[in-house]
């Protein structure tokens, strides 16, 4: 009999299944075939002389890019760092991040002018935020908990496998996850080329995706 989620010809062996598009499977002798639910682009299937992954990724569901090669969150195929290197490479980043701090400096300007000249106006504002702040001292412990809440029930469907979930839950919890794990802002930076070691780079991804959504919330 056939694995689920493979195709077996006349005359397929265990060692020579064809996994489908957006799966992997370990091994020429594993009984499973896993879904790609992170990734499914960069898991192509076929079988184990094709390593089940898309052109320059490998490891587990395909999800670990080649030496010289990053991986993107809009993008699930593996970019090479050439094109990652220069300033003129990082326009995006540079622009927002020039962006984030004008509006900072445009604050602290328009409130001291309205302190000096509308302090009537000035005042109004100040108790707008007071009160914005009280509000949000309010509910920060209910926010914590839902964004806590939504970090881990959105991996269930990749860290318990063996449940049959729906596809509507599979694909609400895998945009969830991206944007509560901080994803989206950590894939647009391409650590794997700022080390020569990827060993190094994992324990950056690890601090970021952990560290960030307990910063998100603190604030």
């Amino acid at each position: 009999e056939c694995l689920s989620n493979g195709e077996c010809p006349l005359g397929t062996a265990i060692t020579n299944i064809n996994v489908d598009s957006g799966y992997w499977r370990v091994g020429p002798y594993s009984s499973k075939i896993l879904e790609c639910t992170s990734n499914p682009g960069a898991c192509i299937g076929g079988n184990i002389t094709s390593s089940y992954c898309q052109d320059k990724s490998h490891g587990p569901y395909c999800a670990a890019c080649d030496t010289g090669y990053w991986g993107s969150f809009v993008g699930e195929k593996c970019q090479s760092c050439d094109t990652k290197r220069g300033i003129g490479a990082y326009v995006d980043q540079i622009w927002v991040a020039v962006g984030v701090v004008f509006c900072v400096i445009m604050r602290v300007v328009v409130l001291q002018m309205m302190r000096k000249y509308y302090p009537t106006i000035a005042a109004a504002y100040e108790d707008r935020i007071g009160a914005f702040i009280t509000w949000y001292q309010e509910i920060k412990a209910k926010l914590k908990i839902m964004v806590v809440f939504e970090q881990i029930g959105s991996t269930f469907p990749e860290s318990l496998r063996f449940i049959d979930y729906p596809p509507l839950y599979t694909e609400f919890c895998e945009s969830m996850s991206g944007v509560f794990s901080l994803q989206f802002a950590v894939s647009t930076v391409p650590f794997e080329c700022l080390r020569y070691s990827k060993y190094e780079h994992y324990y950056d991804m690890l601090f970021a995706k952990t560290a960030g959504p307990i910063g998100v919330v603190v604030l």
